[in-house]
């Protein structure tokens, strides 16, 4: 189990014009999910200030902080915008319409590309700011939350508790997307793990954003966290504690 007096949930929400997903679902579904967060502490990051009021309301006197940020001051959004304006992307048919790369290409990219280049500035930044809130939290423990995680509450177990965090692991839901035609290890709407953990891969996530913005794949937080575990820079471990019932549910948009 979890020792909930160490751990310290971080989430956010960033305004995008023209996102996939509707603000009136990130309403709906943070209410859901933050309503599991009462008893927790929790540091919340947007540029919204409708939107933290929207949260803030849900728990006034908890132990959550928030934190005014503006999307274009989140690390990696110029280089963000860079990587998709300087590359010419196409449908990678020989990896497989499970890749992560035809994914974006397909949902995101093709349909908008400063909204992918949005979207990759704010997934990028989950694990960046897991460690900026660790820094001040005072908390052994740090989990990302996405406040649209409770979306997944009819297809697999999405109890909290079942996110233990275990050494030199990071604690994920299982995906079925694939990274260079393997499959990856975990599903990023949660994100759990030690401090000391968090620190050892800091160094090696920048390295590999960096190396990825060279190249000609669409790629997410997700995809980075698998090169680390494959890497041989770090003994990183991704452990799985729920389980999805509908594989479609979470590889709809891919054709």
């Amino acid at each position: 189990m979890i020792i909930k007096d160490k751990l310290t949930y971080v989430s956010g929400y960033w305004k995008i014009r023209n996102n996939k997903r509707p603000v009136s679902d990130y309403y709906q579904l943070s209410i859901s999910t933050f309503q599991r967060l009462l008893k927790e502490k929790v540091t919340f990051y947007s540029d919204d200030d409708e939107f933290i009021a929207r949260v803030k309301n849900l728990n006034p006197t908890g132990e959550w902080t928030f934190i005014t940020c503006s999307i274009d001051k989140l690390a990696f959004h110029d280089s963000a915008n860079t990587f998709v304006n300087g590359h010419r992307f196409d449908y990678a048919s020989k990896l497989g319409k499970y890749e992560k790369h035809n994914l974006h290409y397909i949902r995101d990219w093709k349909q908008d590309p400063f909204v992918y280049a949005q979207l990759l500035t704010v997934w990028l930044n989950k694990i960046i700011l897991m460690h900026q809130t660790v820094q001040f939290a005072a908390s052994s423990m740090i989990c990302w939350i996405d406040p649209t995680f409770s979306r997944f509450d009819k297809v697999r177990k999405n109890n909290l508790d079942r996110y233990n965090i275990l050494p030199d692991s990071i604690n994920m839901p299982k995906s079925y997307l694939n990274y260079q035609k393997k499959q990856i290890g975990g599903n990023a709407s949660i994100i759990a793990t030690s401090a000391h953990t968090l620190k050892s891969i800091i160094p090696i996530y920048a390295k590999f954003v960096k190396e990825s913005f060279q190249k000609d794949y669409l790629f997410d937080e997700e995809v980075l966290i698998e090169k680390i575990k494959r890497s041989d820079l770090i003994n990183l471990n991704i452990i799985d504690r729920s389980r999805f019932g509908q594989l479609k549910y979470m590889i709809r948009g891919i054709t």
